[in-house]
């Protein structure tokens, strides 16, 4: 009897077991399809909380009573993000392990649990907590602990939604200007709240310091050091810094950092928004753009800090200073944590920082390609060194190490280096410059030549120049910095390719070549087509500015209007005295002008087919 009875189990059990094995097959996909849509769910649901509570917690004064509320938020917001994990891990476990870092997903798996139990264990003074010190039970318990964590996981999140857009059928300029947009409108949010300033900021300002902040261009309609508590200079920084690198190349970084295996539409969007020609480099490009940048700002910040440690009462002031204007400097951003910026007593007398200063503008308006371009050449010639040393080979010689890019960059950025420092010195010396010594003359004359293509930094005043002064600055405005930089105006490779083909087009031909290479006909179009684009840009805005501020001189305008369509951030001092409408055209100016004109007008534009045909071809008269 007991034999048929476990007879009878085991085939029950075995016929029960091979009905949900079929039922699992059957249905596998979708219970994977439901998994991963509660995880998409529960990580949104939860993101969006935790930006709210984050903004309650910092942005407002609040009773203790809601402290302790926001402190259970924070427990059960992980506990959320927690079950998103497991959700995710079940609906595609095998996706999740051929992610680059999937350890550190791991990790974060790992500590969300560990943490709050830990927590819980040291809030009821377990037994065993009594081991640790205060000190380490403050910290475990510290809510900025919980709050690091899930603002790790929410921008992970962001960033992965950056990533499933260029899945889509998107442009790449139209992502590139909505995340642009969505960090002004948050960065306005942000600086609005009542914890950021000292004083009440009305929406205009706030929108108007959050586009300068993003698009790294330095005007200001109001003081930094007077307004903004070190919580909303906290944010400008935050702001610079996301802007400098670009929210998409940001986003990407991160979700490629996470993510395994992509489309080949969304490699093909990364590759063209970040104008790389092989797509198996794309991470490595992103990686190299992040790890660069933050490690010149480092350097730049460490002897700024060396420069003013004893300027400061205490060490934290003078730290965040160093940070604050490493990372405008290098960002391009122009925009300072001290009244008056670079023209106070601080600063204006202080030539060893503006040599720091220019230093990190001229390094950020070159852009990382042109810096890994030389790093690839040392690398490429110290193997070489070492060959021949150790092995007796002969020199290895490889062509066009240096691209054709970074040869036209550092070409014309020194030329006009050299050109534009003689000139400012031989126009200011005897004027401006008459009180300083001839290093100081020097100093000063490299420091405006290299921040007026680039940030918004003036230790002088710009009403104070030579009219011949002001129109050269003005140029230098116009040109700008490099492509893929932080810095703005038509780019110098632009202004060098339209030159050539004007010379080529006085000699009467018809090719275009730099170092015997022929440039395609539609590059010089578009260089062209740039020019104009920017002309026309800021002629129009000059035009609406005469009609929204007719007090202010016409010359004042235009120089207010070309230095926010080049987000170089230089100004005579009219920013502040603009009307409500003036600020409106300038912020939109330099919104525009950190995506680029003609960037600005493919991403709102629809997709136009090739034609296949030709029509018949007529000449018109010209000149």
């Amino acid at each position: 009897m007991a034999y048929l009875c476990t007879f009878y189990t085991k085939q029950i059990m075995r016929y029960w077991f091979r009905h949900f094995a079929f039922l699992y097959r059957l249905y596998s996909e979708k219970i994977k399809k439901t998994l991963g849509m509660f995880s998409n769910i529960l990580t949104t649901i939860a993101s969006l909380a935790t930006v709210v509570i984050v903004v309650y917690n910092f942005g407002f004064v609040i009773s203790q009573r809601y402290t302790t509320i926001l402190l259970d938020s924070q427990r059960t917001l992980l506990w959320i993000f927690f079950a998103s994990f497991v959700f995710r891990y079940a609906s595609n476990f095998k996706t999740v392990l051929k992610e680059r870092f999937v350890w550190l997903d791991f990790i974060m798996f790992l500590l969300i649990p560990t943490l709050l139990i830990i927590q819980n264990n040291f809030l009821r003074d377990a037994p065993w907590t009594h081991m640790y010190p205060e000190l380490i039970k403050k910290l475990v318990v510290h809510p900025y602990l919980n709050y690091l964590l899930l603002f790790a996981l929410t921008f992970a999140n962001f960033s992965r939604f950056i990533f499933y857009l260029t899945q889509k059928h998107i442009k790449a300029e139209a992502i590139y200007i909505g995340s642009f947009l969505l960090l002004i409108i948050v960065g306005t949010a942000l600086l609005l709240l009542p914890n950021a300033t000292y004083i009440s900021l009305s929406l205009p300002d706030a929108l108007f310091t959050a586009t300068s902040a993003v698009c790294v261009t330095g005007l200001m309609t109001v003081d930094v050091a007077q307004t903004f508590t070190p919580m909303g200079q906290v944010i400008i920084l935050m702001l610079m810094q996301i802007g400098g690198i670009g929210v998409v190349t940001f986003s990407c970084f991160l979700a490629l950092s996470f993510m395994g295996q992509t489309s080949f539409r969304s490699q093909f969007m990364i590759r063209e928004m970040l104008n790389e020609n092989r797509i198996s480099r794309l991470f490595k490009v992103l990686l190299e753009i992040v790890f660069i940048t933050f490690f010149i700002e480092a350097i730049g910040a460490y002897f700024i800090f060396l420069d003013i440690k004893d300027s400061f009462p205490d060490i934290k002031s003078s730290i965040f200073f160093s940070a604050f204007h490493a990372v405008s400097a290098y960002c391009n951003a122009g925009i300072s944590s001290v009244t008056n910026g670079f023209e106070s007593e601080l600063l204006s007398k202080n030539f060893s920082m503006h040599w720091v200063i220019a230093i990190l503008c001229f390094s950020g308006s070159i852009g990382v390609p042109i810096i890994t371009n030389y790093l690839r050449l040392l690398k490429h010639f110290l193997r070489n060194i070492f060959r021949m040393i150790l092995f007796k080979e002969k020199y290895r010689h490889v062509p066009h190490v240096i691209n054709l890019n970074t040869y036209i960059v550092i070409r014309v950025t020194l030329l006009l280096l050299v050109v534009s420092t003689l000139f400012i010195f031989a126009m200011e010396r005897n004027h401006l410059f008459a009180a300083l010594s001839e290093g100081q003359k020097w100093t000063e004359s490299v420091f405006i030549a290299i921040i007026s293509r680039t940030a918004g930094f003036s230790s002088v005043s710009i009403n104070s120049f030579t009219m011949p002064t002001l129109l050269f600055v003005m140029l230098l405005m116009f040109i700008g910095g490099s492509p893929m930089s932080t810095s703005g105006g038509i780019k110098v490779t632009t202004a060098a390719v339209a030159l050539r083909a004007t010379w080529y087009a006085l000699r009467g031909k018809e090719q275009v070549r730099i170092r015997n290479r022929e440039l395609d006909l539609t590059t010089v179009r578009r260089a062209f087509t740039i020019i104009i684009l920017y002309i026309c840009w800021i002629f129009i805005s000059t035009y609406i500015l005469c009609y929204t501020d007719p007090l202010i001189p016409v010359q004042k305008l235009c120089f207010e209007a070309l230095s926010a369509i080049t987000t170089c951030g230089l100004s005579t001092g009219i920013t502040p005295t603009l009307s409500a409408a003036g600020k409106i055209i300038i912020t939109i100016s330099m919104y525009v002008g950190r995506i680029g004109v003609l960037s600005f007008i493919y991403g709102l534009t629809k997709n136009i087919e090739a034609t296949r045909y030709e029509f018949p071809k007529e000449n018109v008269l010209l000149g």
